[in-house]
């Protein structure tokens, strides 16, 4: 449903002359993510680059600038206690999502730029 939305989203964008630009992360980590360490879990690269990948193949041939991560300061944050979400307050976790968010990134980027090589 959540990818039907944004099919139709991004055809209406394209309808008026809009170029669209998609974000894949902006503080929607799904739960089961959450539960299994959130950001701090080692195998969320992994994750991320698969859901890049179904993001990639439905939106891929109609949006053509991605963001992979939108603000990774902020989601740092949510770690080391300034009530954000997770809703943590641990500084010593601070590193290990910053390396997770990095590591992250790019795998999507990998998998955003092998899906416009073969889309062309």
């Amino acid at each position: 449903q959540g990818l039907d939305f944004y099919d139709r989203l991004v055809d209406t964008l394209l309808e008026a002359n809009i170029i669209p630009n998609a974000t894949l992360y902006h503080w929607d980590l799904p739960q089961t993510l959450e539960d299994l360490g959130g950001w701090c879990c080692d195998d969320i690269r992994y994750y991320f680059a698969d859901y890049a990948a179904v993001v990639a193949r439905r939106l891929g041939d109609r949006v053509p600038m991605w963001a992979t991560l939108n603000e990774p300061e902020v989601i740092v944050a949510g770690y080391i206690g300034n009530k954000l979400a997770p809703g943590l307050n641990n500084y010593s976790l601070r590193m290990k999502v910053v390396h997770n968010l990095l590591c992250a990134h790019g795998a999507a980027l990998e998998v955003l730029q092998g899906f416009a090589r073969n889309s062309t």
